[in-house]
């Protein structure tokens, strides 16, 4: 589920203050994999993230397999930052194939982050479209993340959750807790069980009737993030997804002063 891997605002906020005088690159390599055997699958991931004060850019490929489909696609994305918000977005294209049919896949995702109180306190919208051969999925987020403290930052959410015409609320909340070089978090998504499982939803993980969540990010120079969930019902798998953040160097902004 996207809440569990995705910059917070937040943090692109402390980055760009880390990012004030340069650009800095970056090498993501990860996975997910898919618990318990009768629904055993996973996906793997490579991405190239530039980030520097005002935004940064992010391109990539992930290929992935369940059950007897399999699919690979490409994603690009950007972020960018303004006193009073910070926008981002994300694409991805490809498709795959399931036993003897071939299908496409895409996926498009905005996100509005706004300081409400000091920068401490923000409000953030998304809307996401998903189709994959013949399932279509939309998400309509809304929801509240606060700097509670140095350490601490915690958040919830709402969603509507429209998967081939039915549609469904669901709910979300998240803490988490940072002293460098060591960051944890855990949370829960309580959402109304979905009738039927699509191939959408199996590439682009559903917002399971239960689960709860927690991980781990170490490192400093190389960052190791690892999170599980577990989901009910049964029917819906449980999950492991874990990255490694390689730098590949930074470098100061050049200033021409003719």
């Amino acid at each position: 589920m996207k809440v569990l891997i995705v910059t917070s605002a937040m943090s692109l906020l402390a980055s760009g203050t880390a990012l004030a005088q340069g650009t800095s690159d970056s090498l993501i390599i990860g996975g997910r994999l898919d618990l318990p055997h009768a629904v055993a699958g996973g996906t793997g991931t490579v991405e190239w993230l530039r980030e520097t004060a005002p935004g940064g850019v992010q391109l990539g490929a992930l290929s992935g397999s369940r059950g007897g489909a399999w699919w690979t696609f490409g994603r690009a994305g950007g972020f960018l930052r303004r006193p009073r918000a910070i926008v981002s977005g994300i694409v991805e294209l490809g498709g795959g194939a399931d036993a003897a049919s071939r299908f496409g896949y895409r996926r498009f995702d905005a996100e509005l982050a706004v300081p409400l109180s000091h920068a401490r306190v923000f409000l953030e919208t998304e809307a996401q479209l998903a189709q994959m051969a013949s399932d279509t999925r939309r998400i309509v987020r809304v929801g509240l993340k606060s700097i509670v403290s140095k350490s601490v930052t915690a958040g919830g959410s709402y969603y509507l959750v429209e998967s081939n015409g039915a549609t469904s609320p669901a709910v979300s909340a998240r803490v988490d807790f940072e002293r460098k070089p060591v960051s944890l978090l855990g949370g829960f998504v309580i959402a109304r069980a979905q009738r039927t499982r699509t191939l959408v939803t199996d590439v682009t993980p559903a917002l399971a009737s239960g689960e709860i969540f927690g991980g781990c990010a170490f490192g400093s120079l190389y960052r190791i993030l690892i999170v599980a969930s577990i989901s009910q019902p049964a029917a819906n798998a449980n999950r492991i997804v874990a990255s490694l953040r390689v730098p590949l160097g930074s470098r100061a902004v050049t200033r021409d002063h003719r």
